[in-house]
């Protein structure tokens, strides 16, 4: 068994950059590269210069804290000591994590835990190939911690809705927007906005066909149907096909509260982010 010198320090130049890069994704830092690398470069120098001082175990424990602590620190900089042990904490989590999915990749590929005690790199596959294994594994890391942060941003905002339709009752799950400022120019009310493809469910195509393109005279089962104006983000002016409903009944930590003020505008886009929705609700319809 060989243990190669720029092996080990390469192996751990990367692996710290992308446990650190896993940090500072995750709490959304606001650091430059070279912080990163700086902190990368101290993390693989002390891991190379270990062995060789040969000290024992007991010993290496605090030096590794220390260690992780300071590699945080010159990552970022923070707003309070409860920021900087969240970020350790963090960094411990996903060395550990990585460090886990290392091993076992090697593992796989053949190299004896013997010889990852020691250092040893005995394996068929060309080291480049098992660091980008390794890239892979950071790359779902970072968008599962992407999805869970979003998730947790969007929860306070979403809301499960009825609308009221006559004897119909659509169930939706919204999306309380406080940008959609749209308001009808007919009735002056504010617009909510529903996808269409949340309308499939409980319509048929020749309903929204005739609801979306005018193809029926009266274009039941919806009332009150015309287009309102509004302008996108590049200021061109659009119209959107909205119609009148009943009642809107809105779920919320409180319980449920009903509006009448609003129209529905209908839009080809698909809502998909962190949840699955189909509506945006207008603040303007959202008790205080």
């Amino acid at each position: 068994m060989s243990v190669y010198i720029e092996y080990v320090i390469l192996d751990n130049l990367v692996i710290n950059s992308l446990i650190l890069l896993c940090v500072k994704k995750t709490l959304r830092l606001k650091s430059p590269w070279w912080r990163m690398l700086l902190s990368a470069i101290l993390g693989t120098a002390v891991a190379v210069a270990l062995p060789l001082l040969k000290l024992p175990n007991v010993a290496l424990i605090p030096i590794k804290i220390l260690l992780g602590v300071i590699m945080v620190l010159i990552l970022a900089s923070y707003s309070s000591v409860k920021s900087l042990i969240f970020a350790f904490l963090i960094f411990i989590a996903y060395t550990m994590l990585l460090g886990g999915a290392c091993m076992a990749t090697l593992l796989l590929f053949g190299t004896s835990l013997e010889e990852l005690a020691s250092g040893g790199y005995d394996i068929a596959l060309p080291l480049g190939i098992i660091m980008l294994i390794v890239a892979f594994y950071v790359y779902l890391i970072i968008a599962i911690a992407k999805y869970i942060g979003r998730r947790q941003v969007m929860t306070p905002f979403m809301r499960k809705v009825k609308l009221i339709m006559g004897e119909r009752e659509l169930v939706f799950n919204a999306f309380i927007d406080s940008g959609n400022k749209l308001m009808d120019k007919t009735s002056g009310m504010p617009v909510i906005i529903l996808s269409l493809k949340g309308l499939e469910r409980y319509f048929s195509k020749e309903d929204l066909e005739g609801l979306m393109l005018g193809n029926t005279e009266d274009k039941r089962p919806f009332k009150g149907v015309h287009t309102t104006g509004y302008s996108t983000l590049s200021g061109d002016c659009q119209k959107m096909v909205v119609f009148s409903a009943d009642k809107l009944v809105i779920k919320d930590q409180k319980g449920e509260y009903t509006t009448n003020s609003f129209m529905v505008g209908v839009t080809y886009k698909r809502f998909k982010d962190a949840y699955d929705y189909d509506m945006l609700l207008s603040p303007y319809v959202i008790r205080g």
